[in-house]
């Protein structure tokens, strides 16, 4: 339905054309149709089955229908459909290896409408996935290990007696080369940056270099618990694009892992940051808290102070190592297949490894924060050059690290919408070698193919009559 100058169209009603006056006869039949398909939606066999088998949601009895989704605010099933088109393409071209196969398989389950465009569509998308690693995204720059904060699952250890530092010409010269390189971002991370002992230098050498690198962003991470003055806020904004706030939970479960006073600290922070662009929060939380009321706290923040929530696990780094921590995903009932497939569904060959860099205040670079260690060194970005490092035979070695080159992941129909395992849970130096145990990821991959499944409302049992499976449980453990 859309309004114009007073007036209203609505898609099925031919040559409908009404004033929007609430007493015109066909005004209140249109909004009579309308409400007449709301009530049939929520009275409805399916709808009625998902109120009883989810139990207590902040849906309430707005579950399943098109209709009942737009009402509760969800995305619109018109631009949730491609993204579910995509995954199920993925699905198909991982049983197959064929494109023209995999179209077959989808027309046969009612999903394709014109077998040629199909067969291209899956064709790009076979492309995407076999270029995705050779692309560049994110630099970070670790300036400094020193932190006003010491926090039980810092992977970097740091802590306030921390001394190394990058100098302020290093992090401009890396910065320019991670631009001409071709990274998406710089970003700027620790520690905590803003514990650098030349921070307001540093920040001048950014706001400099800003407008000079573009299309590249700078990113700035940080705990945000420390004296923000209005000079200081200007300060940061006009030095970087994004900032990202860590914000841990509810004031409990923040203040246990980051000190006491930490959480009124930063929320009273954030509220001096609410009107700059790019602001957004990032919780480390388990599964068990992201959808309980750490991460309900979380939610509610970022709601208040409109920005952006993404949510990461807790990884068995730095001081996290000792933590009896196992690979998990958070599953919620609040969440609508339209709602999965919108916000966690990403169709990828690739975890990152070979399209990141991490670089340490020395100057030496890794390849991703979980491989951070002498025995995965790339070189120093100060001595060899960040173009020297970015070439060589190591770092790109990691570009051929996909889920498509791991033993066990090859063997896996769910592997694009996987996109493999964080080597903070491998086992060998080996950053090929096959994961320990990938059934929490498999969970998650299911999940995500059942959600775009309900998405183009085509049933499991319409898809494996088609020939393509939804297996319960990941291939053999080699």
């Amino acid at each position: 339905m859309s309004v114009n100058l007073g007036k209203i169209w609505v898609p099925g009603f031919r040559n409908l054309e009404v004033l929007k006056d609430p007493h015109c006869e066909a005004y209140k039949r249109v909004f009579s149709h309308i409400t007449d398909l709301a009530l049939a939606q929520v009275f409805s066999e399916e709808n009625l089955s998902a109120v009883v088998s989810d139990g207590a949601s902040k849906h309430g009895l707005l579950r399943k229908g098109n209709l009942l989704q737009i009402m509760r605010g969800s995305p619109h099933p018109r631009d949730v459909a491609p993204q579910a088109r995509k995954a199920v393409a993925a699905v198909a071209l991982a049983v197959t290896h064929s494109p023209e196969q995999a179209a077959q398989l989808l027309d046969r389950a009612g999903i394709v409408t014109d077998l040629t465009r199909a067969t291209q569509s899956i064709t790009a998308l076979q492309n995407q996935l076999r270029r995705q690693s050779q692309g560049l995204v994110n630099a970070y720059l670790h300036v400094t290990y020193a932190c006003n904060l010491q926090c039980n699952h810092c992977y970097a250890s740091s802590n306030p007696h921390r001394t190394e530092t990058m100098p302020v010409e290093n992090v401009a010269r890396l910065v320019r080369n991670a631009a001409r390189a071709g990274f998406g971002k710089a970003v700027i991370t620790g520690g905590e940056p803003m514990a650098h002992p030349q921070r307001d230098t540093l920040l001048d050498a950014l706001a400099a270099l800003r407008p000079t690198i573009k299309p590249m962003q700078i990113v700035l991470r940080t705990n945000l618990a420390y004296s923000l003055t209005p000079a200081f806020i200007e300060k940061i904004a006009q030095s970087v694009d994004q900032i990202v706030v860590s914000i841990d939970g509810n004031q409990a479960s923040h203040d246990a892992r980051r000190g006491s006073g930490t959480y009124a600290r930063t929320v009273t922070n954030l509220e001096g940051l609410r009107d700059l662009p790019g602001l957004s929060l990032t919780a480390v939380l388990n599964a068990s808290q992201i959808i309980g009321a750490e991460g309900n706290a979380v939610r509610a923040l970022g709601e208040e102070l409109g920005i952006g929530v993404r949510f990461k696990p807790v990884l068995p780094m730095g001081r996290a190592a000792t933590q009896s921590l196992a690979p998990e995903f958070y599953s919620s009932l609040d969440e609508d297949s339209s709602e999965i497939v919108a916000h966690r569904l990403r169709v990828a060959s690739t975890c990152g490894l070979g399209m990141n860099l991490y670089i340490a205040p020395d100057g030496e670079c890794f390849p991703c924060y979980a491989l951070m260690g002498a025995r995965h060194t790339l070189g120093k970005a100060r001595a060899d050059g960040l173009d020297a490092v970015l070439g060589a035979e190591r770092f790109q070695s990691f570009k051929r690290v996909t889920v498509d080159s791991n033993a066990q992941c090859q063997k896996c129909v769910l592997r694009y919408l996987c996109g493999g395992f964080c080597r903070a849970w491998g086992h060998d130096d080996d950053p090929d070698a096959p994961p320990r145990d990938c059934t929490a990821l498999h969970q998650r991959a299911r999940e995500l193919l059942v959600s775009a499944l309900e998405t183009l409302n085509v049933s499991v049992e319409q898809w494996r009559a088609a020939g393509l499976p939804v297996p319960d449980a990941p291939p053999t453990m080699l």
